[in-house]
C-alpha cells in the first residue's frame, strides 16, 4: 500500500515537471511568435513610414515641377473666357498661324479638361479626308476623325479640317507621339486623293508644349 502511494506521489510529481516543462515550451513559442510577430510589425511600419516619407517627397516634387511649368508656359498661352460655357479656353499663342495643327483644352472650375485636336488642311481641290496616317520619326499612327467639316475659303481655296477630343487611350497615345518626336509627316487620305504633307517643328513644339501645360495644371486622360 506504501509502494502504491509512493508511486502515485512519484507519478503526481513527474507530471507535474512535465507539466511545467511543456507549459514552459509552450510559453517560450508563444514569446518567440510574439517577438517575431514585434519585429515583422516593426519593420512594418518602418517600411509604411518611409513609404508616406517618399509619397510626400515625390508629391511636393511634382507640385515643384508643375509649378515650375506653369509658370514657364503661362505667358505663352492664351487665355480666353467663354461665358454660356463657364469656362476659360487655352491655346498656344501662336496656335492660329499653324497651317497644319494645334492642341488646345479648357479650364472649368478651376480643373484643366477637354483636351483636344485641331487639324486643318487648305487646297485648291477637295479631298473629303476620310483618315490620316502620321509618321513620327518612322513609326506610324493612323487617325480616323469623328466629323470632318470643310469650307470654301475665296475663290478655289477650300478648307477642310477636324476637332478631336482627346479622351481615349488610343489618342492620347497618339498626342504622346509628337512630345518624343523630331520628324513629323502626315498622309491624309480622301475620297479624292491623297496628300502628304510635313508637320513644322513649330507645330510640334506647340503640341508638346500644351501638352505638358496641360498635365500639370491638373489635367488627366481618361
Amino acid at each position: 500500500m506504501f509502494f502504491i502511494v509512493m508511486n502515485k506521489k512519484i507519478f503526481t510529481v513527474v507530471a507535474l515537471v512535465f507539466t511545467v516543462f511543456f507549459a514552459a515550451v509552450i510559453f517560450k513559442t508563444i514569446e518567440s511568435k510574439q517577438k517575431a510577430q514585434a519585429t515583422i510589425d516593426r519593420e512594418n511600419f518602418i517600411a509604411d513610414s518611409l513609404a508616406r516619407e517618399q509619397y510626400i517627397q515625390d508629391s511636393i516634387q511634382t507640385v515643384k515641377k508643375n509649378n515650375e511649368i506653369i509658370k514657364k508656359y503661362d505667358l505663352l498661352f492664351n487665355k480666353e473666357p467663354d461665358e454660356f460655357n463657364d469656362c476659360v479656353w487655352v491655346s498656344h499663342k501662336d496656335s492660329r498661324k499653324y497651317e497644319h495643327c494645334y492642341c488646345y483644352f479648357q479650364i472649368k472650375e478651376k480643373k484643366a479638361q477637354n483636351f483636344r485636336f485641331f487639324f486643318n488642311y487648305f487646297a485648291h481641290e477637295w479631298l473629303f479626308i476620310k483618315y490620316l496616317i502620321f509618321n513620327f520619326d518612322g513609326n506610324n499612327v493612323t487617325i480616323y476623325p469623328t466629323e470632318i467639316n470643310s469650307k470654301v475659303i475665296s475663290g478655289d481655296l477650300i478648307k477642310e479640317w477636324f476637332d478631336e477630343s482627346i479622351s481615349s487611350y488610343s489618342l492620347t497615345s497618339f498626342i504622346e507621339h509628337f512630345t518624343n518626336a523630331n520628324v513629323v509627316k502626315v498622309a491624309i487620305y480622301g475620297k479624292d486623293g491623297k496628300s502628304i504633307q510635313n508637320i513644322s517643328k513649330e507645330e510640334i513644339e506647340s503640341i508638346k508644349n500644351t501638352y505638358e501645360y496641360y498635365l500639370a495644371l491638373g489635367g488627366q486622360f481618361e
